[in-house]
């Protein structure tokens, strides 16, 4: 099975895109929160029947795929200083009006609208010190999970760059055939810093 973990970034639905179009079968995840009081085994890896899944792809904790022997696990990344603006820049996408209107994922939209408001410099003190506020929806408390900033390198088979794409490109397409050559020249930044 091929396994793809992302963070934040403004490639990531592209990479969906590609994965979803190149695996006939497919298991996405984008678990970004923890809802408090809830007693299931958050945690515990999913059981993911690998005859029929051929790839898994999205944004979540480590601990929920569990590797097998044959399978292929990488990642693309931004930058490590690079990754507090794009969840800030994801939170200002999924919180606005385009993506409501686009998706109808009143819930996701909610949730994001409640940091809207958070001035970078804020947000940045925020992030690093895992303090971001709680948001609620339909009487349920939600947090971002804090072991979400970085991804787990010791699970990793390759590790890429997006300011190094076209590497990444070709190192992908010889080790499992995938083709990310659309991603050739498009701008991998969702926030330009000032």
């Amino acid at each position: 099975m091929i396994i793809y973990q992302s963070l934040p970034c403004r490639l990531y639905p592209d990479i969906c895109n590609i994965l979803r179009k190149n695996f006939i079968n497919t298991y996405f995840m984008h678990d970004l929160f923890d809802i408090k009081g809830e007693k299931d085994n958050k945690n515990a890896p999913r059981i993911i029947n690998k005859k029929l899944i051929k790839c898994t792809y999205g944004i979540f904790d480590t601990n929920k795929v569990k590797k097998g022997k044959n399978d292929f696990w990488f990642t693309i990344k931004n930058r490590e200083e690079d990754n507090v603006y794009e969840y800030y820049a994801a939170i200002n996408y999924f919180s606005s009006l385009n993506f409501l209107q686009r998706t109808n994922d009143i819930e996701l939209y909610s949730l994001y609208r409640q940091l809207r408001n958070i001035e970078l410099e804020d947000f940045i003190e925020m992030f690093n010190n895992d303090s971001l506020p709680d948001m609620t929806f339909n009487g349920k408390i939600y947090s971002f999970k804090k072991n979400l900033k970085y991804t787990d390198d010791s699970k990793c088979d390759y590790i890429g760059y997006f300011d190094n794409i076209e590497k990444v490109v070709d190192d992908l397409k010889k080790t499992i055939n995938l083709d990310l050559s659309e991603l050739i020249g498009k701008s991998y930044r969702s926030y330009k810093k000032q």
